[in-house]
């Protein structure tokens, strides 16, 4: 299932409409009309309200999974001799990666917030991301 198709079924299961949805996130309605006529996804920067909106987690609103909360990270309880990898490491599918210290920052300040500070984070990082890739396309 797409992301189109997860924010059309969860409109319909939750009995909202379009227009709901596009006031909660401050855009016209007639965008997401259109999401839903060309069968296209919204724009990384409103996921984060689009999951607000819901009360979904933004994985589950891009994936269709969830991944579980305490096989995710370690917030540096690793003891020991880590060589050049210090700090935070994730757990993926029974496998460790390394964190690079900004990366492990990042990771100590988002736990640190609230959820709307999470969510304003997030929105911000999406911002930059979209940015970004407009800037390579030019």
């Amino acid at each position: 299932m797409t992301i189109n198709a997860r924010l059309f079924t969860l409109l319909a299961d939750t009995h909202r409409t379009q227009k709901d949805l596009a006031d909660f996130i401050g855009i016209n309605e007639r965008n997401v009309a259109s999401w839903k006529q060309r069968g296209s996804d919204p724009p990384a920067k409103l996921i984060p309200k689009i999951s607000e909106f819901f009360s979904v987690s933004m994985e589950w609103l891009l994936t269709g999974e969830e991944r579980p909360r305490d096989s995710f990270v370690n917030n540096g309880s690793v003891a020991g001799n880590l060589g050049p990898h210090t700090g935070t490491i994730i757990v993926r599918n029974g496998g460790e990666t390394f964190l690079s210290e900004e990366c492990a920052e990042l990771v100590r300040v988002y736990e640190s917030l609230d959820v709307r500070q999470r969510i304003q984070l997030l929105k911000s990082a999406f911002e930059i991301a979209d940015g970004s890739k407009s800037e390579q396309s030019e």
